[in-house]
């Protein structure tokens, strides 16, 4: 990728992570929902904090490269959403909670505030 100038593209899905974390990470930190300071998420090994978890999956990417030595390949989203209809045991698989999070994913792009990593 980096001999071609060519982009790291990512599908990223909060909602998956969510559902694996059996209640640890909250619905509102996934949904791109305000949180109080004291509830965002701070990585331990940089301090950065994170109010919601697409932000914390786009800079995994980025540090995941940069461990590997890879630090100047431009990570870009290329799918991202949130399941409209889920399972019986997928209650927050929501036309609500899709609306929100679409909704909200669209905010945070055109704010154009970027990662606790790369902002702007």
């Amino acid at each position: 990728m980096q001999s071609t100038d060519s982009y790291l593209m990512l599908n990223i899905y909060p909602y998956y992570d969510y559902m694996q974390s059996n209640g640890v990470i909250p619905l509102d930190y996934a949904l791109f929902k305000p949180l109080p300071p004291n509830k965002e998420a701070v990585d331990s090994n940089t301090l950065l904090h994170y109010s919601n978890v697409f932000d914390a999956m786009v800079d995994a990417a980025y540090f995941a490269m940069a461990f590997l030595n890879y630090t100047n390949i431009p990570v870009v989203v290329t799918e991202s959403g949130w399941p409209s209809k889920g399972a019986s045991n997928e209650p927050d698989a929501t036309i609500d909670n899709a609306n929100n999070y679409n909704s909200n994913l669209i905010k945070h792009v055109f704010n154009k505030t970027g990662t606790p990593k790369h902002p702007g």
